[in-house]
């Protein structure tokens, strides 16, 4: 598990901003250990667009569906593969039912205290 130790912020689209303070938690992409030497948890073309999937995930700052996309545009632009990035995608948008069923009122409030996204003004 990795905690950002200060404030973040990306871009995940052309109008919508993450900001993330400082205590937001993520295990990068979910990869069982046996498909790491394929996909690290970690990898620096991937590790922005699962860090962001995790925080718009665990505050259900967007709906499911437009995570998981999001998560693709991400990977994509940073440089991932096509291939990768759609079995990856694949991966989250098959599996990712289970982690988003697991979500509480409480858990979703404590993800809503460290970050959001906003859209700034033109």
């Amino acid at each position: 598990m990795w905690t950002n130790t200060e404030a973040y912020q990306v871009w995940l689209d052309r109008v919508h901003l993450l900001q993330a303070l400082p205590g937001c938690e993520s295990d990068g992409a979910s990869v069982p250990r046996a498909f790491w030497s394929l996909c690290p948890p970690l990898e620096p073309t991937t590790w922005p667009a699962a860090f962001c999937h995790d925080l718009t995930y665990a505050g259900e700052l967007m709906t499911r569906q437009e995570c998981d996309r999001m998560f693709y545009r991400m990977m994509r632009l940073g440089g991932t593969g096509k291939a990768k990035a759609g079995v990856m995608f694949g991966a989250v948008y098959g599996c990712g039912w289970v982690m988003w069923n697991r979500h509480t009122q409480e858990s979703i409030d404590y993800a809503l205290l460290r970050c959001r996204i906003i859209t700034p003004a033109a």
